[in-house]
């Protein structure tokens, strides 16, 4: 899931700087590797374990590695064109997720 969410940000910023011009590259940055392993945080209760040690000595640790690979290729610039071309049908299918997946009562 982090991934999923950081593709589709980088996306919508390669959109952003082909469409005004401005920028042909865009540096990855550890805000958004921030943001998504927050996202990956809040959702990764619902994942279905197949042990319950797994809960805690997989989850975590996977967590904190996204994290940290973030942290240290931030600064890399990537083609505006190849975020844009990567992220745009990664944020097409997550809002078609977000709008066909079964709600719930709360």
């Amino acid at each position: 899931m982090p991934f999923l969410f950081a593709s589709a940000v980088y996306g919508l910023l390669g959109v952003a700087g082909l469409a005004t011009g401005s920028f042909a590259a865009i540096p990855l940055s550890a805000v958004v590797t921030g943001a998504a392993t927050a996202v990956a945080v809040a959702t990764s209760s619902t994942v279905k374990w197949h042990a319950p040690w797994q809960r805690t000595w997989l989850r975590w640790p996977y967590l904190a590695v996204v994290l940290a690979g973030g942290v240290l290729v931030s600064g890399y610039e990537v083609p505006a064109a190849l975020c844009t071309l990567v992220g745009i049908p990664v944020l097409l299918v997550l809002v078609a997720q977000c709008l066909t997946s079964p709600k719930t009562a709360s």
